[in-house]
Parts: structure tokens; sequence; C-alpha cells
């Protein structure tokens, strides 16, 4: 959104990080036990960190992309519990031999 005033245009751009820093910033987030433990679930069951799945759901949530490439091993941690997943399936609910994850 353009910026008028040139006040608030230098207030904006002093308030902006270095070209340097890093494009992350951290966020204390209070969330009820049961949606946190929900989010927590989901993130186990799709192999990826609690930031991650976070960061997926605000995004999905407000319909937008970040531009940043995703990364590679959370998605084949992903891959890997959804195959996990369809083998527990296939073998009748029961747990099957777990996929040996390759570094």
């Amino acid at each position: 959104m353009p910026v008028d005033d040139p006040a608030e245009a230098a207030r904006a751009v002093g308030q902006l990080p270095p070209p340097s820093a890093p494009h992350v910033v951290i966020r204390p987030l209070r969330l009820p036990f049961d949606l946190d433990a929900t989010v927590r679930a989901l993130a186990e069951q799709r192999g990826v960190s609690i930031s991650a799945m976070y960061r997926d759901l605000i995004t999905a949530g407000l319909g937008v992309t970040t531009g940043a490439a995703p990364d590679p091993v959370a998605e084949l941690r992903g891959i890997q519990a959804a195959a996990q997943r369809a083998l527990d399936r296939l073998a009748g609910g029961g747990t099957t031999t777990p996929l040996r994850v390759v570094k």
C-alpha cells in the first residue's frame, strides 16, 4: 500500500529489518490447550514440525502464498507419513513396520 506522508514512510522504513536480516519473525502465540493438541497431532500425522504446521494453517487460512519454496525435507516427511498411514490401512488398521527414513 503506498504511503503519501513522508514522515509515515520514514517510520515504516525504520521498522523494516536490514536487507541482510533473515526474513522470519518469531511470534509467541497463546492457544487453548485443546486447539494446540489438535494442531500438534495434525503436524505429527503429516510428519512436519509444529512451526511448519502453524505456518501452513495460517497461510491457508489467509488464502495467501509466502513465495518461499517449500522445505523439501518437510515435504518428504509428509509423503512418508501419508504412505505409512496407507500401509496401516491396508494392513487392516494394525501397525506395520515403519518406513525407514533415508538421510
